[in-house]
């Protein structure tokens, strides 16, 4: 992976998990187990028909542990970016960039202004000379998760006949389960991150693989 576009592919990935959950008989009370082995099946499959080799998965026990973390703190995920930041596992400059998205969705004020910004921040970060291009894909990924999420979730909770619109979705805002779903990647991304000894391409899979547990849960 060379281009920072070539993490684009994320959003698209995660939407595409989301849409095979509802096929499944539990649905919409789908389990983890039941959505990390669908997103990685399609994961695998996504990289090897792209000739994007084998990543090395997030095991199922730490998925569960980091979206569990993402849904414990979904009322405010600051100190979450702040735990990382702390930890060492995201640099300043990542911080930095996090909070700006995370700040985008809380304030948001409709669909079209909030995607057109976080198009704003991933065009920027081309020209971004103060980050190693490894800083710049973990953003650039979570601001294309989080665009392709929010739509997701906007056009479910804005259509009646789609099989995630029910009282649940309802209940949580589309730009909260949106947010949900990108912090999600962002966790994810760090572990993949670690596991590979920095290789984005790993960091990516483990990201859309938390993002899309983070998402499809049902808690309010």
């Amino acid at each position: 992976m060379e281009k920072l576009s070539e993490t684009s592919f994320a959003g698209p990935l995660h939407n595409k998990v989301m849409q095979r959950l509802t096929t499944l008989p539990s649905f919409p009370r789908v389990t983890k187990s039941e959505t990390y082995n669908e997103a990685r099946i399609i994961i695998l499959d996504y990289y090897a028909t792209n000739g994007l080799g084998t990543p090395q998965m997030i095991d199922f026990s730490t998925f569960e542990s980091k979206v569990d973390q993402v849904l414990a703190n979904q009322n405010d995920f600051v100190p979450l970016l702040e735990q990382l930041k702390n930890e060492h596992s995201i640099t300043v400059a990542q911080f930095d960039k996090l909070l700006q998205i995370n700040s985008l969705f809380v304030n948001q004020t409709g669909i079209n202004k909030l995607t057109n910004d976080l198009f704003g921040i991933e065009n920027a970060l081309y020209d971004e000379t103060a980050m190693t291009f490894n800083e710049k894909a973990l953003v650039f990924g979570t601001s294309v998760i989080g665009r392709n999420s929010a739509y997701y979730w906007f056009s479910a909770a804005n259509d009646p006949n789609d099989p995630w619109n029910d009282d649940v979705v309802q209940a949580i805002p589309w730009w909260k389960r949106a947010l949900r779903d990108l912090l999600g990647f962002t966790i994810g991304y760090v572990v993949g991150s670690i596991i590979s000894g920095g290789i984005p391409i790993v960091g990516v899979a483990a990201g859309a693989a938390t993002a899309t547990g983070a998402s499809a849960n049902e808690t309010p």
